[in-house]
């Protein structure tokens, strides 16, 4: 009798039994541009500014994926400031693609898009499927 182990991850087989790629980074705002961020090598992602749009950033990820799901967009305020209703006090992930996606800063009080505060960091965890 043989028996084949899993740790709760379903096996798969064949030509599309290939991983899921987890990608998770964060990248901090100054000035509606990026100031700082872990870069593709810690990542899998680069981030900047996306002209003409207010709180809005591109994210371009290291390769082209089949799919790419969001998993978490989460925005850390700045040191000590209150997030207010002035500037940005969560995010989305929006224009999901196969290599590039935004992130966009909104008020939560009404949805419109908004600017971050000069501080804030956004911690961005993605999944990226070639089947």
């Amino acid at each position: 009798m043989s028996y084949q182990v899993t740790t709760g991850i379903q096996v798969c087989q064949g030509a599309a039994a290939t991983l899921p790629v987890i990608m998770s980074g964060r990248f901090t705002i100054t000035t509606n541009a990026v100031s700082a961020s872990d870069g593709t090598s810690l990542s899998g992602f680069t981030v900047a500014a996306t002209a003409a749009k207010t709180g809005r950033f591109t994210v371009t990820l290291h390769r082209a994926f089949k799919r790419v799901v969001v998993v978490g967009c989460v925005l850390q305020g700045p040191d000590d400031t209150a997030f207010g209703n002035t500037n940005a006090n969560t995010c989305n992930a929006r224009n999901v693609g196969t290599q590039t996606l935004y992130v966009q800063g909104i008020l939560a009080s009404s949805g419109a898009d908004a600017a971050f505060a000069d501080g804030s960091k956004v911690h961005l965890t993605l999944i990226g499927f070639d089947a």
